[in-house]
C-alpha cells in the first residue's frame, strides 16, 4: 500500500515530467505496486486453501463478496475521483487495478480446490503469453471490440480507452502465485517457517535473474525493425511495460517485491519490530478503503494543490500518508470492512439459518424445550 501511495503521488506531482517522456525514480520505485500487490493477493488464497482447509468454504464465500463488491461499488468509488481531473468523462474509460484483483478473485477460489498447483502455474503462463498473443495479433475495427481487447489484454499503440489494467496477464500472474501459496501454506503446515523465508528469497532472486536475462537478450537479437515500429518489439522486453505488463517487468518488478515481503516475513519470524508491525497490519487489513482513500487524497486534493517542484517532496509523501494512516487505524479498530460488501455472505447465512428451523427437531431438542 505504501508503494501504491508512492506511485499514485509521483504521478500527479511530477506530472510534468511523466508527459515529456522523462522517467522519476521515486515512480519507478512505485512500479513495484502492481505485481506485488497481485503476487499477495494471490499468495494468500493459495496459503489461506491449505491452512484454513476446514473453514475455506466459508472463507470463499467471503472473497467472492468482496470480489464482487471491488468490481461493482468499489470500482465506482476508486474511478470517481478521476471526475476531478479534466476531461471529466476520463473515470468513464478508465479501469484500475481493483478490476483485476476482483476478476481474479473469483476465478482463482473456484480453481484452487480444483486444480493442482502444477496445473495453475502452466494456466497462469499460457494466459500471460496468449494475453501477449492477443495483444500482437488481436487488430479489432469496431469501437467496443477495441476496448474488450483493453480490457482484457491491453492494446499498442494507440488506445480507445484513457487507462485499463489488463485482466488476462494479471490473471496469470495470480494464479501462478496461488500456487506458490499452496506451498508456503505446506510449509506453514509443518512450521518450517526457515523453508518460507528460503522461498521468497529464491524466488525474488530467480524472479530477478530471468527479468535480467530476457533484457539482455532483447539486446543482442534486436530483430530489424521498421521506421515507427519500436512499439512493436520495445514494450514486451521492458522493464518499464506496465499499462501492458510485459514479462520483464512483472518478473523484474515482481522480483524485487518479493525481496521486501522476504524481508517483512524474516522481521516477523523473528518478533522484531512488533510495535511497528502490529501498525503497518492496519492498514494491510484496511489495504481497501485505503486505496480508495488514497485516490481521493492524489487525484482530487494534490492535484489542486499544485505544489511547487521541490526537494523537499518527500516531506510532502509523508505529510499525505498521514492521513491514511489515521484513517486505516480508525477502520481497523472499529472493524469497517464488514461494511464493504454486497450482501452475498448475509444471504447465504440467512438460506442456512431457515433451512436449519426448517429441519423437524430431534426427540432429544424436543425434550429438551419442554
Amino acid at each position: 500500500m505504501l508503494l501504491v501511495c508512492l506511485s499514485h503521488f509521483t504521478s500527479v506531482y511530477f506530472r510534468a515530467e511523466y508527459q515529456s517522456g522523462g522517467r522519476v525514480l521515486p515512480a519507478q520505485i512505485g512500479m513495484l505496486a502492481s505485481p506485488t500487490f497481485m503476487a499477495v493477493s494471490g499468495m494468500m488464497v493459495g496459503l489461506m486453501s491449505v491452512v484454513y482447509s476446514r473453514g475455506f468454504n466459508k472463507l470463499r464465500i467471503k472473497l467472492i463478496d468482496r470480489a464482487l463488491f471491488l468490481l461493482t461499488v468499489g470500482h465506482v468509488l476508486v474511478v470517481m475521483a478521476r471526475f476531478f481531473e479534466p476531461p471529466e468523462l476520463t473515470a468513464l474509460r478508465t479501469t484500475v487495478i481493483t478490476d483485476a484483483v476482483g476478476v481474479s478473485v473469483l476465478i482463482g477460489v473456484w480453481l484452487v480446490r480444483l486444480t493442482r498447483p502444477r496445473t495453475r502455474i502452466l494456466l497462469g503462463v499460457g494466459l500471460f503469453a496468449a494475453a501477449w498473443l492477443l495483444v500482437y495479433g488481436w487488430q479489432p475495427i469496431g469501437t467496443w471490440s477495441s476496448v474488450a481487447k483493453e480490457v482484457l489484454v491491453g492494446a499498442l499503440p494507440n488506445r480507445v480507452m484513457w487507462y485499463t489494467v489488463p485482466l488476462l496477464q494479471w490473471l496469470g500472474v495470480y494464479l501462478v502465485c496461488s500456487a506458490l501459496g499452496q506451498h508456503l501454506g505446506w510449509l506453514y503446515l509443518r512450521d518450517d517457517r526457515r523453508g518460507v523465508e528460503r522461498t521468497f528469497a529464491m524466488i525474488a532472486v530467480a524472479s530477478v535473474v530471468v527479468a535480467v536475462t530476457l533484457r539482455v537478450i532483447s539486446w543482442g537479437f534486436r530483430p530489424p525493425i521498421p521506421p515507427g515500429g519500436s512499439w512493436l518489439y520495445e514494450p514486451i522486453f521492458s522493464p518499464w511495460s506496465k499499462e501492458v505488463p510485459s514479462p520483464v517487468y512483472v518478473l523484474f518488478m515482481g522480483g524485487l517485491g518479493m525481496a521486501l515481503v522476504w524481508l517483512v516475513v524474516c522481521i516477523s519470524h523473528r518478533r522484531l519490530g512488533a510495535r511497528l508491525l502490529i501498525g503497518v497490519t492496519r492498514i494491510g487489513r484496511s489495504s481497501l478503503a485505503v486505496f480508495i482513500l488514497q485516490q481521493y487524497i492524489y487525484y482530487a486534493l494534490l492535484d489542486t494543490l499544485s505544489l511547487p517542484r521541490s526537494r523537499a517532496w518527500p516531506l510532502f509523501f509523508l505529510i499525505s500518508l498521514i492521513p491514511i494512516f489515521a484513517f486505516a487505524g480508525v477502520w481497523d479498530k472499529r472493524q469497517l470492512n464488514t461494511t464493504l460488501t454486497v450482501g452475498l455472505r448475509s444471504y447465504f447465512q440467512k438460506r442456512a439459518d431457515r433451512s436449519k428451523a426448517a429441519q423437524p427437531a430431534s426427540a432429544l431438542e424436543t425434550a429438551a424445550r419442554s
